[in-house]
């Protein structure tokens, strides 16, 4: 691995640090609505800035960050208003609109959970090299192109069949 240069560096470990910033600190913070703009506007320039400078590892994790903390402090505020909304006796608590509130809750709450599954899944990707095929076409395996259609025209299946039948492979060994 090639040694990085000290700007390069000192960039990432700034990045690291803003969006460690933005993640404890930003997401329980009551703002007004134009300090609100102020901050989404920061946290887009900075997420656009920073996918723009660098592709490595590093620059993932940060603009991954600055996605959980926009998504978080959202949710924060949406459950500070629920909770509010539960606390205020002249509210109607079983109610069709404290249903369906909860309901909104639970999708949210959901999207959250699977958009940071999605980013642990994708945080540290694999890194498997291809397994060379062997040199003897007769060792090769079989290969099936099943390609599905319903009601489909002819025009788009016939140029699909085409493309199947013009795969790289032993001919003998290639089904469509």
């Amino acid at each position: 691995m090639s040694q990085l240069s000290f700007g390069t560096r000192l960039f990432r470990t700034l990045v690291l640090l803003i969006t460690g910033f933005l993640a404890f600190q930003l997401i329980s913070l009551d703002l007004s609505w134009p300090k609100q703009v102020v901050l989404g506007t920061v946290s887009l320039l900075l997420a656009l800035g920073v996918n723009r400078y660098s592709r490595s590892q590093v620059t993932s994790f940060a603009l991954m960050l600055i996605s959980m903390t926009a998504t978080f402090r959202y949710g924060w505020w949406r459950f500070r208003v629920l909770i509010e909304y539960f606390s205020d006796e002249s509210n109607h608590r079983l109610s069709i609109d404290s249903l369906l509130m909860l309901i909104l809750i639970s999708a949210e709450a959901y999207t959250m959970l699977i958009m940071v599954l999605g980013y642990m899944q994708t945080a540290w990707p694999l890194k498997r090299m291809p397994v060379p095929m062997p040199n003897d076409e007769k060792l090769w395996p079989h290969v099936d192109v099943l390609i599905p259609t319903y009601n489909e025209p002819l025009s788009l299946v016939r140029c699909t069949s085409l493309a199947a039948h013009n795969i790289d492979y032993p001919p003998e060994k290639l089904h469509v």
